[in-house]
């Protein structure tokens, strides 16, 4: 399989760099949006985003992507009524891409929205919740499909200059099921893309630190 990925066009600031990236793009199976495509409050602008991928690889290729902190609140509704259909936002749940007899399960990470936590709740109340359902999520995807990828905005990394480990919330939930490959965005001026912890490959597609889309196979 081939994927695209890209995050933080921050559209309408890079969309003509990407429209340009993208007619260099080898055709994909997937491509994959690690969030902060558009700027916020431009939420139409996922429209133009949605159509130029659509326009050069058709209306077929699945695009699946999670929320980044540019695209919260109440601009993620309006962003799934424009779109429709076309992208599969994931928000803490999960899809299946059938591919050559392959089942690959993806998770989309959600922000962290205090705001929707109970009034009681402390941030490590919001923080286990989280991390209970990630695993479960991620430990059924494990048992049902033949790989796995974890898409999310912020790096899940210890720390932004890419140390060899998790962050300590992203191992607990890869504790038992742990993902093939790991997609997220947000580092901008990140100088490594790419980086391997035991056998979870971890790609940092954020555009303004890659300059281009990026390509891999899984």
């Amino acid at each position: 399989m081939r994927i695209a990925a890209v995050s933080d066009i921050h559209s309408p600031r890079y969309f003509s760099e990407f429209k340009e990236a993208l007619l260099v793009c080898e055709r994909p199976d997937l491509f994959l949006l690690a969030g902060d495509m558009v700027d916020a409050g431009n939420v139409n602008e996922y429209r133009n985003i949605s159509n130029a991928i659509t326009e050069l690889f058709g209306d077929e290729l699945p695009i699946v992507a999670c929320f980044g902190n540019d695209e919260n609140g109440a601009s993620i509704r309006d962003m799934k009524d424009i779109v429709r259909e076309r992208i599969v936002f994931l928000d803490g749940d999960t899809t299946v891409i059938h591919y050559n007899g392959r089942k690959i399960g993806i998770l989309g990470v959600p922000m962290l929205n205090v705001a929707r936590a109970p009034k009681d709740s402390t941030l490590e109340d919001i923080f286990e919740k989280k991390i209970d359902n990630l695993t479960r999520n991620l430990g059924d995807l494990s048992k049902t499909c033949d790989q796995s990828i974890f898409l999310l905005h912020y790096s899940p990394l210890s720390a932004e200059t890419y140390p060899e480990d998790f962050s300590w919330w992203v191992s607990r939930t890869f504790s038992e099921a742990k993902p093939e490959l790991v997609i997220h965005g947000h580092i901008h001026w990140a100088t490594k893309s790419e980086t391997r912890i035991r056998n979870t490959r971890v790609f940092n597609v954020a555009y303004p630190s890659t300059r281009k889309i990026t390509e891999l196979l899984f």
